[in-house]
């Protein structure tokens, strides 16, 4: 599983240099088109380093809480990044009413993997 979500996460890097480029170049150069699709497709890049980073620490510190942030990041992702690009790119502004949901679950996998970083390290049996 955690192969699935680093290639998913380099995938979702690759699409953020990919709508980023189509943000500069094919769309509509004006405030109202690029105020959130940049911020979000900078999101989306942000966010596919840090759930990368969470897979490679779950292999070094496997515990529940890396998999629930990476869930939460995950899902953040798509609702968050997914639906204010997807609204600006198809020209469907209803759809950015996911956002709120999705950047709540960003928050929360961040929370998630600040608890980890302050957990005490498992003992393993010699």
């Amino acid at each position: 599983m955690l192969v699935v979500i680093r290639f998913l996460s380099l995938l979702l890097g690759l699409a953020a240099v990919i709508l980023s480029a189509i943000g500069r170049h094919a769309l509509p150069q004006n405030n109202d088109t690029l105020f959130n699709y940049i911020p979000a497709v900078d999101f989306l890049l942000i966010h596919a380093v840090l759930l990368f980073a969470l897979t490679l620490w779950y292999e070094q510190r496997p515990r529940r809480l890396l998999l629930a942030a990476q869930t939460f990041v995950l899902v953040g992702m798509v609702l968050f990044c997914g639906s204010v690009i997807v609204s600006k790119l198809a020209g469907m502004p209803g759809l950015v009413a996911a956002a709120p949901y999705g950047g709540t679950s960003l928050m929360v996998g961040w929370l998630l993997a600040a608890i980890t970083a302050v957990l005490p390290t498992q003992k393993t049996a010699a």
